[in-house]
């Protein structure tokens, strides 16, 4: 990388002065002196006129300054090349049937018959078409398993068989909450007396659901 040194940056300072005609700034630097400088014949110049001196050493200067720009450049196309966000937010694209992620797809379905949700979700290997599941009842449980493959992980991963189980335990419970809020009904239409037993048993696989979720989102 290009560095710009002190005594560089001070004639970067003199050339300007001379450019705006304002007093030269006070040297800190003595200049390296050899035999071409020695012999150099002397140029003396107005304000607002640079000698062949001040050009060259503005001339360097911007040189390396223009070297040092492209190299903060190059590391900034690397990084994003190399960051997870930006990387998904490259791959990551909506069609017809749902949303392609890297290498994987997550299908959107519907089923006004399922009792776990009316909407799940597939995933399969876009170009070999291999599936990886085909009943997914949350988005976010389906989106965490593709990046963690886009990543390098395999289905068999512990964090791919987490996100499934926690999952499995959404449905289990969103299914229990269905069942017993159908109950409270029709306890309720009945006057029965289980229709505070169902109504607290909903309530508590509702809760179930959401701590499922929320480990999801935290493994994720």
């Amino acid at each position: 990388m290009a560095y710009v040194s002190d005594e560089e940056k001070e004639q970067m300072a003199r050339f300007l002065a001379v450019m705006n005609g304002t007093p030269l700034p006070a040297a800190t630097h003595t200049p390296r002196a050899n035999h071409s400088q020695v012999n150099e014949s002397v140029e003396l110049a107005g304000p607002g006129v640079p000698t062949k001196r001040d050009i060259d050493a503005m001339a360097n200067v911007l040189n390396k300054l223009n070297a040092l720009t492209n190299d903060v450049a190059k590391d900034m196309v690397v990084e994003s090349a190399t960051s997870k966000v930006s990387r998904d937010a490259i791959s990551t694209t909506r069609n017809n049937i749902g949303v392609k992620v890297g290498s994987y797809q997550i299908k959107i379905n519907e089923d006004d018959t399922r009792l776990a949700g009316k909407k799940y979700y597939s995933i399969y290997h876009s170009e070999m078409g291999t599936i990886i599941a085909d009943d997914v009842s949350l988005y976010e449980t389906a989106l965490g398993v593709v990046n963690l493959l886009n990543n390098g992980k395999y289905v068999n991963d512990i964090k791919v068989r987490q996100l499934f189980d926690a999952d499995n335990v959404y449905t289990s419970h969103y299914m229990d909450a269905v069942m017993y809020k159908r109950k409270f009904r029709e306890s309720q239409r009945k006057n029965s007396n289980k229709a505070d037993l169902y109504e607290s048993r909903y309530q508590a696989s509702l809760n179930l659901c959401m701590k499922a979720k929320r480990d999801i989102k935290s493994i994720v």
